[in-house]
């Protein structure tokens, strides 16, 4: 081999190793480098994609927010979370206003808690619901006896009507609250809720005489 030949071969062997040196020190890490990034990149990609699914179904519960608000507040007045005992007499009498029987007594018991719902294999579930039986006294007409009873069932606050008794009222107790259609008497027996267990007992029978009288 001549020594021209074979400084080019040194020469080539000096540049490879240069270029392999080149590769291994500055490219191959660039290189991974990159691919670190580009992991990165789609990793954060996904985590801004799942970001925004969040906030959109965020935005969605916040849209109905007022209307869940409104649908709360609504089962709030159906259920209270005490015997509001008072606020029913009221909305009792004025039912009975409405119709025009006379309302002659409201004996509500004390609050007891639901019965558990059965549940899973045999077992059963608590439920945090208070029940308050209540017996509600009132003479009018058949006309308007209908008509309260209508309207019981038809109060802001849930009423559980459980039956209800009839009677006709003799002539010489009568009150002339009927309009010549023939008095009765009216005793409805029926359960109101309230949605937390509350130590204070309800006003027993003949809390309430003659609430309704017009």
């Amino acid at each position: 081999m001549t020594k021209t030949r074979l400084w080019l071969v040194l020469t080539a062997v000096v540049v490879v190793a240069v270029l392999a040196g080149g590769w291994f020190l500055l490219v191959s890490p660039k290189r991974a480098e990159a691919n670190d990034l580009r992991a990165q990149t789609l990793s954060t990609e996904q985590q801004v994609t799942a970001l925004r699914g969040k906030l959109a179904d965020l935005k969605e519960k916040q849209a109905n927010l007022p209307a869940q608000q409104a649908a709360l507040d609504a089962i709030s007045k159906q259920i209270p979370s005490d015997p509001a005992l008072p606020a029913l007499i009221r909305a009792l009498t004025i039912a009975g206003r409405n119709s025009g029987v006379d309302l002659t007594d409201i004996a509500p018991a004390a609050p007891t808690a639901l019965a558990p719902v059965p549940g899973a294999a045999g077992t059963t579930a608590a439920t945090p619901i208070n029940v308050i039986s209540l017996v509600v006294s009132a003479k009018g007409n058949y006309t308007q006896v209908q008509q309260f009873v209508s309207r019981l069932e038809g109060l802001q606050r849930a009423f559980l009507v459980k039956g209800f008794q009839l009677g006709a009222v003799a002539a010489a107790t009568g009150t002339g609250s009927g309009t010549g259609g023939g008095e009765l008497q009216l005793t409805v027996t029926g359960e109101v809720f309230t949605s937390a267990a509350t130590a204070a007992a309800a006003t027993t029978a003949g809390a309430t005489s003659g609430a309704g009288a017009n």
